[in-house]
């Protein structure tokens, strides 16, 4: 993808981040797995999980359903959210280098932050509440007091120094503990918040990592000296009293009752019976996977939050047998999706497959999964059973009749790396990148048999299939067409390719004509009447890489890559015209449409659009078209954190919208992609910029110099 040029007045130097979401007659009204980061902690008050989510912030997620948790909020904090304590109506955020955050959750649909405390040598890593005093632990620099009487101006009381690393701490009476890293566990009364003093010490075995308190007893996660049990009942002479060792690592703990809960990052939760604390013994355990970040128990279920994993919650009521019951974190490599009555189905390669309620296309939440065998990269929907692409495993067959308890209940394994299916009625039709493409029985799901094949070695990737024709694209070789009206003798009858090539990647059917989703070269349509003689009849050279295509009624939806969701007029195959986008935040790989919502699988997240403003356009030849380019005055002008920038563009061309200081850096691009001739508005959030005088150019390359090419500057002053 090209970029335009980016000298004015002298080299440029630094870039940053565009604020701006880039949309165009397309909203977005419904997201789930939105960008989940890193989970590291996890905190629980009523029917809400609280998850510090390090660079996505704090995380709200409904748990009233343990086995169905939904994420109803977010807060995205200016650092690294490493853990969270709720008390009454705020959620109290160790935010790494960027201190204590203060968030009112009163509304947990709409978290927003009160206030902040953000000394220069605070690395925030854990905190914890009692009445109206914050305790945080702050990695190098030891135990902060803070008071937070009025949440919307916390207060440095005191500050006490350590000699190891404090990334736990826990409030029992007038004493905190420290989990102080290679320190081990400090005892420190803070009697008086201003003036914290050190009044205990125990040298852990291992680095404390962690610790909680109760009934007189602090019990520290001490790596791979495992749990450690200590009497404080005189916090000058602490003494250990006991322990045990966990399978690995022993990185987090949480108590209730006569049970110790322990995070162990390579082999799960374990569950510790502490009723004799000289002599605790391991009695149950979960297996989860991941890299642990942080547990908590409430109410017969353990927390437990794991990186990459997200949050993952266990049925503990029975301790000798914990069992997981529920989980809610990001997306991994989200690949296609298809959408059958009021569920989405996600393939998600390693991760397998999701299923989502999207009956409410604005609150979409998932409610089951299966972690298939293989990477699941194409999924398709026919009654009551769902069919896998799951690449290096095969084909598989799951009964959905449940969608929250999805089972397997069919697998062929005879291929090499399936990539994409579409059924019709009792056969798949399988694409296989080093096998071709295979066609299967499936009138008996539980009893998978290939009844033919096709392959001539040129690795197919996507599949469509219209009367007695499939339709495949082929890598670097574009769209081939095989006769099935034998299925047991499939052949190839015709081949359309694009010089120079790109990878071809999916194709859609309607009518007479092919859509392909053609990598690098967009949108390509290709006259199919005669599958003998395939003729390209019209494109459309999206900005971005596109991956997948769906076309419904007149509209071809493209999975762009980078450039998110096109939403393009393809009435007239000869002049497909783009009629709205939305630059989505991550990949867009798949796409699935259902009246006037599209579906979109990113690499990270899920999206659900709502494309009736695209679609409603009455006459697209009778829209206003602009007769010169133009960049117009911003409104307002001077302004404080927000300002409108608004253009004109009267053919289709590449537009550069960049903001530049008096010095002449780039400090934001807005727009950079190419638009088709119309009037554009788009928003700037200044972020962090300081007060000053500031330039936007606009840029504009036309194709072959069409109406020339066009530069304009406008001088932006922001006041704060």
């Amino acid at each position: 993808m090209k970029r335009c040029g980016a000298v004015i007045l002298v080299v440029l130097s630094s870039v940053a981040t565009c604020l701006a979401q880039d949309s165009l007659n397309v909203t977005r009204v419904g997201r789930l797995y939105d960008l989940w980061g890193s989970a590291h902690g996890v905190a629980v008050s009523g029917r809400f999980a609280y998850v510090a989510d390090w660079d996505a912030g704090l995380r709200v997620v409904d748990i009233s359903i343990p086995a169905k948790p939904v994420e109803v909020g977010y807060y995205d904090t200016p650092g690294d959210a490493r853990n969270v304590a709720v008390s009454g109506k705020f959620a109290y955020v160790a935010d790494g280098n960027s201190g204590l955050r203060v968030v009112n959750v009163d509304n947990p649909y709409h978290p927003r932050e009160m206030g902040y405390l953000d000394p220069y040598s605070m690395s925030a890593e854990d905190v914890a509440v009692s009445g109206d005093y914050a305790y945080i632990a702050g990695a190098q620099s030891g135990l902060w007091v803070v008071d937070i009487a009025d949440p919307a101006k916390p207060i440095e009381m005191g500050h006490h120094s350590s000699k190891g690393d404090a990334s736990g701490v826990a409030i029992y009476g007038d004493y905190a503990y420290v989990a102080d890293g290679d320190s081990g566990l400090l005892l420190v009364n803070v009697t008086n918040p201003a003036n914290p003093v050190e009044v205990g010490h125990l040298n852990t075995p291992d680095p404390a990592y962690d610790v909680q308190v109760s009934g007189g007893f602090a019990y520290v996660a001490a790596g791979e000296s495992g749990l450690r049990v200590v009497d404080v009942s005189n916090p000058a002479q602490p003494v250990e009293v006991g322990y045990v060792k966990t399978p690995r690592y022993a990185m987090g703990v949480a108590v209730s009752g006569n049970y110790a809960y322990v995070g162990d990052p390579s082999c799960g939760l374990r569950v510790v019976d502490i009723s004799i604390p000289s002599d605790p013994k391991e009695v149950g355990y979960c297996s989860t996977r991941g890299q642990f970040g942080a547990l908590t128990v409430s109410g017969g279920y353990a927390y437990m939050t794991w990186e990459a994993e997200g949050l993952r919650i266990v049925d503990v009521a029975n301790p000798a047998h914990p069992n997981e019951v529920g989980h809610l974190g990001p997306l991994s490599e989200a690949e296609s999706v298809t959408v059958s009555g009021t569920y989405a189905f996600v393939a998600c390669q390693y991760a397998g497959f999701k299923i989502v309620n999207v009956a409410d296309p604005a609150r979409p939440f998932e409610v089951g999964y299966y972690d298939t065998p293989g990477r699941a990269y194409d999924v398709a929907v026919s009654g009551n059973y769902l069919y896998v692409a799951d690449m290096d495993s095969g084909f598989l067959a799951f009964d959905v009749t449940d969608p929250t308890d999805p089972i397997e209940v069919g697998h062929f394994q005879s291929l090499n790396f399936a990539a994409s299916v579409v059924l019709s009625e009792t056969l798949a039709y399988v694409t296989d990148i080093n096998q071709g493409l295979r066609i299967i029985n499936i009138s008996n799901p539980t009893n998978l048999v290939e009844v033919g094949y096709y392959d001539d070695w040129s690795s197919p990737n996507g599949v469509a299939l219209s009367g007695n024709y499939a339709y495949l694209t082929v890598r670097s070789d574009g769209l081939q067409v095989v006769d099935i009206a034998d299925p047991t003798k499939p052949r190839k009858v015709g081949q359309y390719n694009y010089d120079p090539p790109s990878v071809a990647w999916d194709v859609a059917l309607s009518g007479n004509y092919a859509y392909l989703a053609y990598g690098t070269l967009g949108l390509r349509i290709v006259d199919i009447r005669d599958p003998t003689n395939l003729k390209q009849m019209g494109y459309y050279d999206t900005p971005g890489y596109a991956y997948d295509v769906v076309v419904f009624e007149s509209y071809a939806y493209v999975a762009d890559g980078d450039s998110g969701l096109r939403v393009i007029d393809v009435s007239n195959p000869a002049r497909p015209i783009e009629m709205g986008y939305y630059h989505t935040q991550s990949e867009a790989r798949g796409v699935a449409v259902s009246d006037r919502y599209a579906y979109v699988a990113e690499r990270l997240q899920f999206e659900i659009f709502d494309c009736s403003q695209a679609l409603s356009i009455p006459d697209r030849e009778a829209r206003k078209v602009p007769i010169r380019f133009s960049l117009q005055p911003a409104y307002p002008n001077p302004f404080d954190s927000t300002t409108a920038i608004n253009y004109e563009v009267p053919v289709t061309g590449r537009v550069c919208l960049t903001i530049f200081d008096l010095q002449g850096q780039r400090v934001a691009t807005l727009v950079d992609r190419a638009v088709v001739k119309g009037s554009y508005s788009q928003v700037w959030n200044t972020g962090d910029l300081k007060s000053g005088i500031y330039f936007c150019r606009m840029s504009v390359r036309t194709p072959e110099g069409e109406a020339g090419n066009f530069q304009q500057v406008q001088k932006l002053v922001i006041l704060k």
